[in-house]
């Protein structure tokens, strides 16, 4: 359960402090997030790889109370998945702006590291759901498994 992950001590101690800003595919809608985030990761589970049609979901999770909607809130249409996880996207793009998972992390935000327009340069932290990887990728090993 990531819960336990993230009160880990390989969490603690980090000194980024910084924002960065991210947006839709069309620039619609446009948010900001201070940093530092509680944990990066890239998600193998069936859901996500449905929700984004990728191999995988490379998530920044941050608290909510460190994300900034800046623009485009009439934009953005919610999709609940299961009664804990729902994404909020661009009506006009289809992009992903942000999901929340009140299962793994209540009251934090996920937002698609693709979508980040500020330079960052941060690897993701965890491997989660490996269990359920796409049968043709192979798992990059410098990042680390916390299966569920």
């Amino acid at each position: 359960n990531l819960v336990v992950f993230k009160s880990n001590g390989y969490l603690q101690g980090r000194t980024m402090t910084t924002a960065i800003t991210g947006q839709c595919h069309c620039g619609r809608v446009k948010w900001s997030a201070e940093l530092p985030h509680k944990v990066e990761l890239n998600c193998h589970c069936t859901m996500c790889r449905s929700l984004s049609g990728a191999d995988y979901s490379s998530w920044l999770v941050i608290p909510s109370k460190q994300f900034t909607l800046l623009s485009g809130k009439e934009f953005i249409s919610e999709y609940q998945a299961t009664d804990k996880f729902s994404k909020g996207f661009c009506s006009k793009c289809g992009s992903t702006v942000h999901c929340i998972n009140n299962e793994k992390f209540p009251q934090h935000v996920y937002l698609a590291k693709g979508n980040i327009t500020s330079k960052y340069t941060k690897r993701p932290d965890i491997q989660v759901y490996t269990q359920d990887k796409a049968e043709w990728l192979t798992l990059d090993d410098r990042i680390p498994v916390y299966d569920t």
